[in-house]
Parts: C-alpha cells; structure tokens; sequence
C-alpha cells in the first residue's frame, strides 16, 4: 500500500476518532457542513444539495453567513437582494454563473491552456404544485441538464422562520423525499469543482447526469439515501448502476462534523472506470464496485474536509481486475466573514497492485465575497506526477466569477 494513501488515510481516521466525542445535532451540505451545522434542504431546493437555492438560501443564508460586512461597508453595498426571483406565488427562479480566466503549463512548455472560459452556467425553475410536490428543472452549459419530480414530506419545514432572522427552523426528527428523473448521483461529496480526482476522476463530472430514480430518509442525526439510474438510449451502463450513501451528522457549540460513507455498484459497465489505468477487454461489459468514506469536520474558524474512494472493475470476458484508490483532503480557514482561504491535497493511484503511477496535486485557494450573490475565487494548483505522464509538473491557476440567485 503506497505511503501517501496510507497518509491521507491515517488522517482522516484521526480526526474521525477524534469527533466521535461531538454532541448535539446538525446536517449541512459540503464546504458549510461542520461549520454552519443545516441540512441541504434548507438552501437547496435539490435535497442532495447543489442546485437552485430555496427562499433561506439566497435571502438569509447567503446574505447573512457568506456576504462579507466589512466589504459591504467600504464598497457602498448597502446588502440585501434587488431581484426578485419569484415569478409567482409557486414558481421561482435561480440561476449560477462562474466565469474566469484560466492558465495552464508543464515547466518549460507553452502554456496549454491560456484562455477566458465558462464553467458553469445554469437557470433553475422550481414549481412547487403542492406541499408536498415540487418540478425541478435545471438547464445547463455543455449538455448539463436535471429534470425531476420532487416528492418530500417534512423537508419544507426547514424553511426560514420570518421571526428569527439567520436562523432555520429544525426539521423534524423523521423526515423524507422520493426523486424521480435526471439528476446528479447520490455519491460522495458533492463539490463545485468538477476537476477533481474524486470527481471528474471517477467518472462524476459534470456530464455525469442520468435518469432514474432516488429516495433519502432522515432519521434523527441519520441521512440514509439510496438510487438507481438507468437512462435510457446514451445510457454508458447497460443494466444501470445502483447507489446507496448514509451521513452520520453531528454538531454543538464546539466541534461539528459530518461523517459518511457512499457505494456504487454497476453489474455491466460499457467501459472501465476513468480513474483506472489498467487494459480491460470491456468488449462484455466490466463489473464495477466503488466505495467511499467522506468526512467534513469543523472547530471555530478551522474546518477539515476530506474523501477516500477506491475503484474495482473487473471485465466480464476474461475477469481480468484493475483496482484504483482516490483521496481529497482539504484544510480551510474562515478569516473572516466572506474571506476564506484553503489548502488542498489529491491523490490518485490508477492501478493499486503496482509500485508506481500516483499521480498527487496540491492546491491553494482564496475566495472572497465581496457583497451578496457575489463570489471571487482564485484557484492555484500543481500536478506532481511519473516522469513522462500528461500531468507532470503541470502547474495551473484559474481565476472566477461567481454570480448566483
């Protein structure tokens, strides 16, 4: 087993050990799990998080948690939003644009990527039909597109509470949905950079979408969350993949954490899995398993987020195995209220049964928002990689706009 794994491991099962003596009750979304201590249905409309923001999100949560004062002051931002997404009493919009400039080399090569782009562009249109029905639709750049059914019951009292501003009301202690259509899998940390090993490296990139259907369940401090996708026509799996994930998640007025694990298992996959290196004959099919231990920890202004993922595919034909490790591990510092820096560490090993091959990239990010619905990030990475791979020495630095609603 190669020491920067072993590394990364022992790391989060040291903090792991150490926030099993945490107390009380909290459940967040990534990057604001531990520290902010709310479920994902209070911000998000999509109860798997990412997506279109609900009423708290864009207008307490996002204005009160994330905006900076300080920035408001001296900039002249009075605060507050001056659009009004909501077309009707059920109907309502949101939309995310992150655009930038983005640069890219190996040491002593032209720059291979030296250009202005758009990473993500999205409008949402949420209908709530009923209490208990929502139609969700999300259309976005390059292909990416979500349509489901929402069916949820206890979800929507964690709605803000008008007469206690920045605050949400507690959902109750049972609470449930049931999601159909074309979504994003329920599987590990759901993060906005898509580059990541843990991501895009293992085949849940943007483009990653498929049709099918999901159900979660809250139990107390417990989410348990289960899918099946199966598209159909351009589906890359030929029997579907089935999902399932739980969160164990856990807070008080010290120490928050979110603690969780994710498996996948695709009987028939059309090709082996991105993150592998190693030559299967996908011409039958290959057998996938993958796993993941994810954990999100927070103490005062210092938070900890970090994943483990390993990959097994075996080819139907000749039963030949590859295996595949992936590890994201990150530690950000809130400065202050709408200023907060972080430093990043992935690992990725494309074939586990051999010496060689890891491929790590260590990152450094800032990210300010300056006044509400408003995010700068600066994003600089290096890629360390075996003499002659693609990514070697290739160092990259991306600068973005955030605009959301």
């Amino acid at each position: 087993m190669k020491r920067g794994f072993v590394a990364t491991l022992a790391l989060v099962v040291a903090v792991v050990v150490i926030v099993l003596g945490g107390a009380g009750v909290a459940r967040a979304t990534p990057r604001f799990a531990a520290r902010n201590g709310m479920p994902c249905a209070v911000c998000h409309v999509n109860p798997a998080g990412g997506g279109m923001r609900t009423a708290y999100g864009r207008g307490v949560f996002a204005r009160l948690h994330l905006s900076s004062p300080t920035l408001q002051r001296v900039l002249g931002e009075r605060g507050g939003n001056v659009l009004e997404p909501e077309l009707g009493r059920a109907l309502t919009m949101g939309g995310d644009l992150r655009t930038g400039y983005l640069y890219a080399a190996a040491p002593g090569a032209d720059p291979s990527l030296n250009t202005f782009f758009v990473m993500q562009a999205d409008l949402y249109l949420a209908a709530e039909l009923g209490r208990h029905t929502t139609l969700y639709v999300d259309r976005g750049a390059y292909g990416a597109f979500e349509a489901f059914a929402l069916l949820h019951a206890g979800l929507r009292e964690t709605a803000a509470d008008e007469n206690a501003v920045g605050r949400a009301r507690e959902p109750p202690s049972v609470s449930g949905y049931l999601k159909v259509g074309r979504f994003m899998p329920t599987y590990g940390l759901r993060m906005d950079s898509h580059s990541m090993f843990t991501r895009e490296g293992l085949g849940l990139g943007a483009g990653a979408r498929d049709s099918g259907v999901e159900a979660g369940l809250y139990l107390g401090p417990v989410l348990l969350q289960g899918a099946y996708l199966k598209g159909a026509l351009t589906d890359q799996s030929r029997e579907g993949t089935v999902y399932g994930r739980a969160e164990w998640l856990r807070g008080g007025s010290g120490l928050r954490w979110m603690l969780g694990g994710s498996v996948a298992w695709t009987p028939n996959a059309a090709g082996r899995n991105p993150a592998l290196a190693v030559p299967l004959d996908a011409s039958a099919g290959v057998r996938e398993w993958k796993a993941a231990l994810h954990l999100v920890a927070s103490v005062g202004r210092l938070g900890l987020l970090g994943e483990v993922d390993w990959v097994v595919d075996r080819a139907r034909l000749d039963e030949l195995r590859g295996r595949a490790a992936v590890t994201y591990a990150e530690l950000n510092l809130l400065v202050a209220q709408g200023v907060e820096v972080g430093l990043s560490h992935e690992w990725q090993d494309p074939d586990f049964d051999l010496a060689s091959g890891v491929v790590q990239r260590v990152g450094a990010r800032l990210e300010v928002h300056p006044w509400d619905a408003t995010e700068l990030r600066l994003d600089v990475r290096h890629t360390l990689a075996p003499e002659g791979h693609a990514l070697d020495g290739v160092n990259d630095v991306s600068v973005l706009l955030h605009l959301f609603f």
